[in-house]
């Protein structure tokens, strides 16, 4: 996996039984508590990704999901591509 040089940051809004953490390490987002299937989803669809390097590796990304009941029991990945594309910043006058 090739990773970016400078920063980047995940940002997820979650319910009160339902915690978010971030494995830097692994690059794994991490939801858990005891919830309603319809407040997971909600939590998965405001998850947001920003880079704010200034080149940023334009190589297609590979996001899986899986999901783990309380049984332990895993499912099968569901996995989605994405694409990071370099943006022109408008130029800034240093005086």
């Amino acid at each position: 996996m090739k990773r970016d040089r400078g920063s980047a940051a995940t940002s997820i809004t979650v319910t009160a039984t339902i915690t978010a953490s971030y494995d830097v390490a692994n690059h794994r987002l991490n939801l858990s508590g005891t919830d309603t299937v319809a407040a997971y989803q909600s939590a998965l669809a405001q998850a947001t990704y920003l880079n704010t390097n200034q080149a940023p590796n334009s190589s297609v990304r590979t996001l899986a999901l899986t999901v783990t009941d309380s049984a332990g029991a895993t499912s099968t990945a569901l996995t989605r591509t994405l694409s990071v594309g370099a943006r022109n910043d408008a130029p800034v006058a240093d005086f």
